[in-house]
């Protein structure tokens, strides 16, 4: 399958319930477009490391995984999209080959 993509725009646990279906996918790309709200992030680390911390863990994941995090931040003064291209390389660590400057 060339492309598996996830969206949600729910609060921080859908979007770790429906990036869970992309870990499973065997697809070339698997993009995960997901709203922001800064309120949901009290423990400090934002949902793109929380996103990349799950595919790194998980037990599934080959070199050569290929993730497109797409997210929506949508504070007052900066409503865009953020971006995030990650591939997984040697010993599973997710490498970062392509992202904005600021994660929300």
């Amino acid at each position: 399958m060339p492309l598996a993509l996830e969206s949600e725009w729910g609060n921080r646990d859908e979007v770790f319930y429906d990036f869970q279906k992309l870990l499973l996918s065997l697809a070339d790309l698997r993009v995960m477009v997901y709203g922001y709200a800064k309120e949901k992030n009290k423990d400090g680390v934002s949902t793109c490391q929380k996103l990349e911390d799950c595919f790194e863990t998980f037990d599934g994941s080959m070199e050569g995984d290929h993730y497109l995090l797409c997210c929506w931040n949508d504070e007052e003064n900066s409503k865009n999209f953020h971006f995030h291209n990650f591939k997984i390389g040697p010993l599973g660590r997710a490498v970062n080959f392509g992202s904005c400057k600021s994660c929300p």
